[in-house]
């Protein structure tokens, strides 16, 4: 069942049902009042890009020895954000607007840094970016497929992946149609349809590893996965309930293309703050419910 805003699904469910259904369910997370106010007033408009230069290496000058580890953390994510950003405005032509900027590039230089630093501030896994192997969709079969959803598929390969150190766990994936300027609605359906089929096979596999771990529980387990077209970038997890996958957008963000939108980016770590949050928990949860008695009772059941 595809629960975003604009699916077909959600076309069929009255408003009143819709919005009971969003305020019950939807994942709400606040971050420390310190964080939210030193994003807000870094990413104020600012009249010229010589004043975002001085902002950006105000954020490494003016530290104060007091300072929390907590604090030193946002400001490394804010500055380590920013540094593509401000190096791509302060040449002599912007790439961003070129025309010549490829996907790749795109993704590494000016998308994954947004996604890496938030993600790194908040949980400490193993990152990876740029023709990532699925090892969850492996062994995933693609029968009875159209001819190019199939090669779309048949790579199993991700524009980016967190797992998990220890276990190799593979718990986030994001894919990417393209550079900013590629706005082909074709590429971006079938790339929005390989996340869908990638998260469905993360999920499953992190349910067979909750097995092995003596967990049977598995009704809030969740994998999560981002979708990047052209400027925006979409949030989402994946979940099971009533043995139907559910697949539900936590929310959203935009890449700036020229340094006078470069406040968006604001709304862009936030929530990717949040939703890494919301991923943390996650992800500890699962770990704090596994029993030891339960877990030898399990593995019986499983291999009997």
């Amino acid at each position: 069942m595809d629960f975003r805003p604009g699916s077909k699904f959600t076309e069929k469910v009255p408003e009143i049902i819709w919005g009971d259904f969003i305020s019950n369910t939807y994942p709400r997370y606040k971050l420390p009042n310190k964080w939210e106010e030193l994003i807000n007033n870094t990413f104020k408009p600012k009249s010229s890009l010589v004043e975002w230069m001085k902002s950006w290496r105000n954020l490494h000058v003016n530290s104060d020895e007091n300072e929390s580890d907590e604090d030193l953390v946002i400001k490394d994510t804010i500055y380590n954000i920013l540094s593509p950003y401000i190096r791509a405005f302060k040449a002599p032509y912007n790439l961003l607007k070129s025309g010549d900027l490829e996907e790749n590039q795109y993704n590494s230089q000016f998308v994954n840094p947004i996604l890496n630093n938030t993600l790194d501030a908040i949980c400490n896994v193993d990152w990876r970016i740029l023709e990532v192997p699925i090892e969850s969709s492996k062994h995933r079969r693609n029968t009875n497929l159209n001819p190019i959803i199939d090669t779309v598929l048949s790579a199993k390969r991700a524009d980016g992946l967190a797992r998990l150190w220890k276990t190799h766990e593979e718990i986030f994936v994001y894919e990417q149609t393209g550079p900013p300027d590629y706005d082909d609605l074709t590429q971006f359906y079938l790339h929005d349809y390989k996340l869908i089929r990638t998260m469905r096979d993360v999920l499953n596999k992190r349910i067979i590893f909750q097995l092995n771990d003596g967990t049977c529980d598995n009704k809030d387990l969740a994998s999560f996965g981002a979708l990047g077209h052209c400027t925006d970038v979409s949030l989402f997890w994946c979940t099971i309930h009533q043995k139907a996958y559910c697949l539900r957008e936590f929310g959203g963000f935009k890449v700036p293309l020229i340094w006078e939108d470069l406040p968006i980016l604001s709304e862009a770590i936030i929530i990717c703050l949040k939703f890494f949050s919301f991923m943390k928990e996650n992800i500890q949860k699962q770990e704090l419910l596994v029993d030891p008695v339960k877990k030898l009772l399990t593995k019986r059941k499983i291999h009997s």
